[in-house]
């Protein structure tokens, strides 16, 4: 899909914000502008995804109010009770960046031994920066301990494997979002016991699986986002 020919031009910028608003409108349901709306001297933007950047800047204006838009996108997250999964992580450097993240979103984390390395790793450390000692960790023995803790609760699995887009995801306060290391992935124990709630991020045809700490971040907001809209 590109951009309508008024903002195909070099001006990245533009782009971006034009992208910001696509983003606010696939959100907030705000349907785009009909040809009976278009003005005759502007260009013709009415695909359904598009608008040109005249209506950018009238729809980011005029449409939504600052006391609309404080409400679609906080300035600060709200509590929630998202929870990180992480089972049997072994790059130390990765799971620092999402014990920062985790900070960051006041969201818990949960470590699943065996791990690649000890706590106490400074590159580890080095990673999560000055933001460690305020994390909510809790480390679990093995998988049959972490499981016994989940009691009743069914965790989304996030995976390569997933039959179910990350968008189309209905994430709630409280779910559980469970990553596999960096070289096996999730253990086959947790596919079979829950197929369904398999989830994937979308990417590029055949290109390779995400860095983990980058799915960390995607997986998270996006989940975060849907529980603020809820």
């Amino acid at each position: 899909m590109g951009y309508p020919p008024i903002i195909q031009k070099n001006d990245h910028g533009l782009v971006a914000r034009a992208t910001s608003l696509f983003e606010l409108l696939r959100t907030t349901g705000v349907p785009p502008v009909s040809k009976s709306q278009a003005q005759p001297d502007r260009p013709d933007t009415t695909h359904p995804n598009l608008i040109s950047i005249f209506e950018f800047h009238s729809l980011s204006s005029s449409a939504f109010s600052a006391s609309q838009r404080s409400s679609i996108m906080p300035p600060t997250l709200p509590s929630h009770s998202l929870k990180i999964v992480l089972i049997s992580p072994q790059i130390a450097p990765n799971t620092g960046n999402i014990a920062r993240l985790c900070v960051a979103t006041g969201t818990e984390l949960h470590l699943v031994r065996p791990l690649g390395f000890v706590l106490s790793d400074k590159q580890l450390r080095r990673s999560a920066m000055d933001y460690w000692p305020r994390l909510k960790l809790t480390v679990h023995d093995d998988l049959p301990s972490f499981l016994k803790s989940l009691g009743d609760a069914e965790p989304w699995l996030i995976t390569s494997r997933g039959q179910v887009g990350l968008w189309e995801t209905p994430f709630r306060d409280g779910d559980y979002l469970i990553f596999g290391n960096e070289s096996a992935g999730l253990p086959e124990e947790l596919h079979t016991r829950w197929p369904d709630r398999r989830v994937r991020i979308p990417q590029a045809a055949n290109e390779r699986c995400l860095n983990l700490s980058t799915a960390a971040g995607i997986a998270l907001y996006e989940a975060i986002r849907k529980t603020i809209l809820k």
